[in-house]
């Protein structure tokens, strides 16, 4: 099992400076992992969404042990003129 690894480079504090995911201040929080699908499909939060969506859009990211975090002010999986 890998030690988890939930550092975060979102530059909340100083671009050049990392600190954890999800601490006071920064712009991410650690997620629930999204269920991969074929053809990077995912399932979201009951919805099936595209890996552009999820990662681009959602602004999802798997850290290197494998946990997931997100942006705490994510789109939601529409286009609005």
């Amino acid at each position: 099992m890998n030690a988890h690894d939930h550092k975060c480079h979102c530059g909340a504090f100083d671009a050049l400076h990392e600190h954890e995911t999800g601490c006071p201040g920064c712009y991410r929080q650690m997620c629930a992992q999204p269920w991969p699908m074929e053809n990077d499909w995912w399932i979201v939060e009951g919805q099936e969404i595209t890996g552009t969506s999820l990662r681009e859009q959602r602004l999802y990211h798997q850290h290197p042990c494998g946990c997931w975090s997100r942006s705490k002010e994510h789109g939601e999986n529409s286009i609005e003129a």
